[in-house]
């Protein structure tokens, strides 16, 4: 199981101690197929763009500058073609493009924009700081009675002052309750490997700031789900949930 699909679970703490209490390997992919909604091809697609591009950018800050992006998204803009730069830049994710390849205006408008923030708040905290890697993956990490493997979108290691950094990438305009947990599951699989190195953590989606998280406070909060008795009310959650006796099931 990924943090992904497990932090979906720990939005509500009486489904999760119900859903934890129960587990098996067997029956915990049919349990929580319910809660996995799915996306529709383009919002993959735009997903999966806008994860390159913030990705390919921190990982080449030293070689590639913003306005190298910046300047072929605002020709696509214009053609609603690829570019053969920005094919080259985003390599090898995008190889099979052409120039003749369709990209929406709005797709290059969006990611043009959002880059640019990113771009501020990147420098704003001093993150070139760090040595950066992408979908850095970890697997096997022993988190309660489960078994979590993922790959992370973006660590930074600072060797000289022993700190990581991590960042989680999300599309999406308006935050879901369950990405501050699966941050921090991702800090906490962090600090098993990097047993020696401070992590701090974040989430950026467009038009957000980054607010950094710390371990210590990752720990806490991760914690009291498991003693916890408070509910929050989602719909593919409560649709799957047992716990026959709570009043948000209605």
């Amino acid at each position: 199981m990924g943090p992904e699909r497990l932090s979906k679970i720990m939005t509500c703490e009486r489904y999760f101690n119900n859903f934890r209490s129960t587990f098996n390997e067997d029956n915990s992919a049919q349990r929580t197929h319910k809660i996995n909604k799915s996306s529709t091809d383009s919002e993959k697609e735009f997903g999966k763009f806008f994860h390159n591009l913030i990705q390919c950018y921190v990982t080449n800050l030293s070689q590639r500058n913003l306005e190298t992006y910046t300047r072929e998204l605002l020709i696509s803009q214009n053609t609603e073609r690829w570019t053969d730069k920005l094919i080259h830049l985003l390599s090898p994710h995008y190889n099979k493009k052409t120039s003749d390849s369709f990209l929406s205006s709005g797709d290059a408008e969006n990611m043009e924009r959002s880059l640019n923030t990113f771009s501020e708040l990147y420098h704003h905290h001093n993150l070139d700081q760090f040595s950066w890697e992408c979908e850095l993956e970890i697997y096997g990490f022993k988190f309660d009675c489960f078994s979590l493997n993922g790959d992370i979108d973006l660590v930074g290691i600072n060797e000289t002052e022993k700190r990581i950094f991590t960042i989680e990438l999300k599309k999406a305009q308006k935050p879901y309750p369950q990405w501050k947990y699966q941050l921090y599951l991702y800090m906490l699989m962090l600090q098993e490997k990097y047993e020696h190195y401070t992590i701090f953590g974040a989430i950026w989606h467009p038009g957000a700031k980054l607010k950094v998280v710390r371990m210590d406070t990752a720990k806490t909060l991760i914690g009291s789900i498991f003693d916890g008795d408070e509910t929050n009310p989602i719909s593919y959650i409560c649709e799957d949930c047992k716990v026959w006796d709570c009043e948000d099931r209605k």
